[in-house]
């Protein structure tokens, strides 16, 4: 397997939780740029 040993810290830990939250905002951004305006009625 994979000898490589990380210890996740805190630190690491919070420094994933804010790649993944960034990761998401720009797919939200890039969906909402995508989809079609919801305040036009047609």
């Amino acid at each position: 397997m994979n000898d490589l040993v990380t210890e996740r810290t805190p630190l690491v830990i919070a420094a994933e939780i804010n790649m993944i939250t960034h990761q998401t905002k720009k797919i939200l951004l890039l969906r909402a740029d995508d989809s079609p305006d919801q305040s036009d009625p047609s």
